[in-house]
């Protein structure tokens, strides 16, 4: 029986039903206890002390202050602990036993002090002997029954009756651990923010600081506290701060300024902090923050933006920008030198009610905005335009649509290149077709070897022939009288590619002629001769064409040689650039000359290998003229500087087309964008790491932190874990798993942390939100920030049909298994009493010799279907993994020699050489001795089938911790093809009429299941004619040690 303590049998002495007054006003301060009160103990509510019944009460009915108070204590959120003098334990609430995890058993007259981990007991104790009070409050920590320290605010009362004696203490204690925490990681991170916080109060008087403005002032916390904002900084800053200061403090709303510092620009937020109560601003909290990576980006993008507008400005071509609503927001000063009009009467006007369409033009313009509208590629096209004074030009049209981020159209750049001279030219080359064709002038066509290809009527008929096959083909120095011309005019043409003279025709009657010949060389468009034409025909005209193309090239040459990045003109045909800018020297280490002599493939070579595909790509795509997307394409990529290796550049080019829509030249911008490239180039990766993530992955992609929590989830793991973003991020993975595949992702999550490699193919069984297990195929990875395990990356993927389909595989390779089971059992029962039937046979003496031979047949193909079975049966119990294996440890030389033994009567009897090459000793194995001697003997029996003549060999050696034994025969060999199939179940290499050893097809799969199951591996070299190795690969004990005792 458990012993009651003293003070309990002095309570019990007392009258039970007296009650008590507790006197207190929102507290436990000082609890009054009459001297005549009794305790009335309970195992689950608090102790109630009861004064003596003739004390009077003076507002509520004594009677019902005691539920009052019970109801209250066992309600109320808080611990409540009566303790004796002697500090036990004697009475608590409800909820002190579920704070603390313990019973009734397990509290009372346990020490109070049992509660408090050693270090704060001893502060308790400190702290109790500096204040000898009625009543303390202090903050300190408690240990649950599970050893679980709990932060706690404690409220400890001194019970004292009426003569003033105390006779035990009532503590109070409310869990503050949430509360704690928060405030921890509340510091947390103010603590170790990137940018420097502080709290100041209105006379710029430093309350809190954070590591960061430590660090920028180069103090300790101890040297910045108590300081104001003047002992660290200079008289006009502190000035300017403290205006600003007072302004919050004043209005009560927050301020942004930016200001700069040694160089360095920050954005300071000044929030006011406000008194809950009187709503009146008491702190000013100020934020920090170093922008002067973006001052920079700024003034990058500022530039950018002038050479952009020096690039727009001096463009060959007009270039208008035009609003979605058709508004002209910006135009070149092209259109001045083109039109006649300047640039201010162009902006602002709408572009349909501009004075320079004409009618027709209009019409086409708003026909192709409207495609625009409807998010259409609006292909080139080609427009009348009068000038200011009224003169008609044509130009084609090139609209490149501009988009946002969300890719949604805010305006087109229209580019109109002038292409009247080039209109004129193509109008005189139809009048030439044409005068060609009906022409009273002779004219004739002819290859380069001088042979005629085309005649018009009025060559027939000057030369008098009435039918143009009567003259094709036929060299045209046969109509020449004079036939020595006929060498100075083909050497002028090839050297200056025409001649002009006079020459003497001869008719098909052989009269004589004089003609005036006007001939020139035909070249194709990379100026390669194809023919030749002679006519009477004036060509001045488009000479002058040709020269009015050159002056505008020189124009355009003058023009780009002044810009900042480098410009090129590439000529596709002869693979070279027509024209390289000057700036090229800053671009790529070198001059315009060198790069003009540069080919195609040289330039290609000065392209970085891992961007030379792209590129070419790029190349590809902006000549032909059906797949481009857009008039003018950008591609950035690594080129090799001449000094300073491998740079970023920018190249924006545009290809130029013939009337064909076959590209003649391309014409590009090249910019340097290596330093661009540096700063952004880790947002860059981040952001395309997490872009690929979450909109091109089919399988469910999420991260965890370091402990395991969700902190990104695509929509893929969304849709197949059954739940919303909102609802899973922050949550441990292993909440959504079935729980026997909780702990065994723990152990991969281990792993993946511990050794720091990827792990594949894990399957777990997740839980949808309907409740639905999904089996899913996992890949997981680590993360590492700053060398430091931060979580990992999972791709998950869905499995439930793969699993469908396994199984019933599974289903049906042990159907087929049990078959080829059953019916080898069956096939096996009535061959053996066949076969002991035809031995007695053969054994018997009254059996003549023609039944004995018909007996030996019968017993050799009985036999040979015995064989077969029980390879069924092998292949049976291989495949459904029940083939026994005793495995021991073997002697290699020992088995061998045995195979030996057995294997060389029949070898001799075929009056063949047995080689055998044994090296001794040799390192044990661990296998099954007769599995292992049966896949030899097969071996070595397949040799002997299929060799004929000159030898079979049986050679051991030892490679890698591993033993190799080698069956070699000199018999018919095997092709390649067949050496990969015969393996495999059923597969028979040679199966030819010739064929006299008849076989199963099984022994070499048999043979390789047996030694995968001794982890080894088996393989085949052969050559037709020349013979066979079979090779068998064992893994060989090293090095062992054996306890006996485990």
């Amino acid at each position: 029986m458990r012993k009651e303590p003293e003070i309990v049998k002095i309570l019990r002495q007392e009258e039970r039903l007296r009650k008590f007054q507790m006197k207190s006003s929102g507290s436990c301060g000082n609890v009054q206890i009459p001297e005549d009160a009794s305790f009335d103990a309970s195992h689950d509510i608090l102790m109630m002390v009861t004064p003596n019944q003739k004390q009077s009460l003076n507002n509520l009915d004594q009677d019902l202050l005691e539920p009052i108070y019970r109801t209250v204590l066992e309600t109320s959120m808080v611990a409540f602990l009566v303790v004796d003098i002697q500090g036990r334990i004697i009475s608590w609430n409800t909820y002190a036993e579920m704070l603390l995890g313990k019973t009734n058993l397990e509290l009372f007259l346990k020490s109070i002090k049992s509660l408090l981990p050693p270090d704060e007991l001893i502060k308790k104790e400190s702290y109790s002997n500096k204040k000898p009070r009625l009543h303390h409050q202090i903050e300190t920590k408690i240990i649950t029954k599970h050893n679980e320290s709990l932060d706690v605010a404690v409220s400890l009362c001194v019970l004292k009756n009426n003569e003033g004696k105390s006779f035990g203490s009532l503590y109070i204690i409310k869990n503050i651990s949430e509360q704690k925490q928060a405030e921890h990681r509340f510091n947390s991170i103010i603590e170790y923010a990137d940018d420097s916080i502080y709290l100041l109060d209105n006379r710029c008087q430093y309350l809190m600081v954070n590591n960061e403005l430590l660090s920028r002032l180069g103090c300790s916390c101890e040297e910045v506290l108590g300081k104001t904002f003047n002992d660290f900084h200079s008289p006009p800053e502190t000035k300017d701060f403290t205006q600003k200061l007072t302004w919050v403090f004043e209005h009560g709303r927050p301020l942004k300024d930016e200001h700069c510092r040694e160089g360095n620009w920050f954005l300071r937020t000044l929030s006011p902090i406000k008194d809950s109560i009187a709503a009146r601003t008491t702190a000013v909290l100020v934020v920090s923050k170093d922008i002067t990576e973006n001052k920079k980006a700024e003034q990058l993008l500022v530039e950018k933006e002038k050479k952009f507008r020096t690039m727009f400005e001096f463009f060959p071509q007009t270039i208008l920008l035009i609003d979605k609503h058709g508004k002209i927001l910006d135009v070149n000063e092209r259109i001045k030198e083109w039109l006649g009009y300047k640039p201010s009467e162009i902006l602002e006007a709408n572009l349909f009610s501009v004075p320079f369409f004409t009618k027709e033009s209009k019409k086409t313009v708003k026909k192709n905005f409207s495609k625009r509208m409807l998010d259409k590629t609006i292909p080139p096209y080609e427009i009348e335009i009068l000038t200011k004074s009224g003169e008609k030009r044509v130009g084609v049209v090139y609209t490149t649509p501009l988009r946002d981020e969300q890719k949604e159209i805010i305006a087109d750049l229209m580019v109109i290149s002038d292409i009247t001279e080039r209109k004129h030219m193509e109008e005189a080359m139809r009048i030439k077709d044409s005068a060609i064709t009906s022409s009273i002038n002779a004219i004739t066509l002819t290859d380069l070897e001088g042979n005629i290809t085309y005649v018009n009527k009025s060559f027939l008929r000057m030369w008098g022939y009435s039918k143009d096959k009567d003259v094709l083909g036929k060299p045209m120095v046969q109509f020449w009288k004079m036939k020595g011309k006929y060498i100075e005019v083909m050497e002028e043409l090839v050297g200056a590619g025409e001649w002009v003279g006079e020459l003497t025709g001869m008719r098909k009657d052989h009269s004589t002629f004089q003609v005036q010949l006007s001939a020139n060389m035909i070249n194709d468009k990379s100026t390669k001769p194809i023919c030749m034409m002679g006519c009477f025909v004036d060509i001045t005209r488009y000479k002058k064409a040709v020269n009015a193309l050159s002056e505008s090239e020189k124009k355009f040459q003058v023009v780009l040689e002044n810009s900042l990045d480098m410009i090129y003109q590439l000529n596709i045909k002869k693979e070279t650039c027509d024209y390289v800018s000057p700036s090229s020297v800053k671009v790529v280490g070198y001059t315009s000359e060198e790069m003009m002599s540069f080919t195609l493939k040289q330039i290609e070579e000065l392209i970085h290998p891992e961007d030379s595909n792209r590129w070419n790509q790029h190349l590809k795509t902006i000549t032909n003229y059906q797949k481009r997307k857009d008039a003018v394409q950008a591609i950035e990529y690594r080129i090799r500087h001449k000094v300073f290796g491998y740079r970023w550049i920018s190249d924006t080019c545009s290809a130029i087309f013939d009337e064909k829509n076959e590209p003649i030249t391309i014409v590009g911008t090249i910019e340097d964008i290596t330093d661009r490239k540096k700063v952004w180039d880790e947002l860059v990766k981040s952001e395309e790491k997490y872009r690929i993530l979450a909109e091109t992955s089919a399988d469910g992609v999420f991260t965890t932190d370091a402990l395991g929590r969700l902190t990104y989830v695509n929509p893929s793991f969304e849709k197949l874990c059954g739940r919303r973003k909102s609802q899973i991020l922050g949550t441990p993975f292993r909440n959504y798993l079935l729980e026997d595949s909780i702990y065994f992702f723990q152990q991969i999550f281990i792993d993946a942390r511990k050794k720091n490699e990827k792990i594949e193919n894990v399957e777990l069984e997740l839980v949808a939100g309907d409740g639905g297990i999904t089996p899913i195929e996992a890949n997981i990875a680590p993360l590492k920030k700053e060398a430091e395990f931060s979580g990992v990356v999972c791709t998950v993927r869905d499995i439930t049909q793969r699993r469908e389909i396994e199984d019933e595989l599974k289903k049906n390779e042990r159907l087929k298994t049990e078959f080829m089971n059953i019916a080898a059992h069956e096939l096996r029962s009535p061959v053996t009493p066949i076969k002991g039937y035809l031995d007695l046979i053969i054994h018997d003496n009254e059996s003549n010799a023609k039944i004995k031979n018909w007996a030996k047949i019968s017993l050799r193909n009985a036999e040979r279907l015995l064989k077969l079975v029980n390879d069924i049966l092998d292949v049976a119990r291989l495949d459904s993994d029940t083939m026994r294996f005793d495995m021991e440890k073997i002697d290699p030389v020992e088995l061998i020699n045995e195979i030996v033994e057995d294997m060389r009567p029949a070898i001799t009897n075929k009056k063949l050489e047995f080689r055998v090459n044994i090296p001794t000793p040799l390192p044990h194995i661990i296998g099954d001795k007769n599995r292992l001697s049966q896949v030899l003997k097969n071996l070595i029996g397949n040799s002997l089938k299929f060799t004929d003549c000159g030898f079979i060999a049986l050679e051991v050696e030892t490679k890698d911790n591993h033993l190799l034994i080698a069956v070699v025969d000199t018999g018919i060999g095997i092709s390649n093809n067949e050496v990969k199939k015969i393996f495999t179940k059923f597969y028979q290499a040679y199966t030819g009429e010739d064929r006299n050893n008849e076989g199963t097809g099984l022994g070499l799969f048999i043979s390789k299941e047996i030694v995968k199951k001794h982890n080894g591996i088996i393989w085949a070299e052969s050559e037709v004619g020349k013979g066979s190795r079979f090779v068998i690969q064992l893994p060989y004990i090293y090095k062992m040690t054996v306890d006996f005792k485990t």
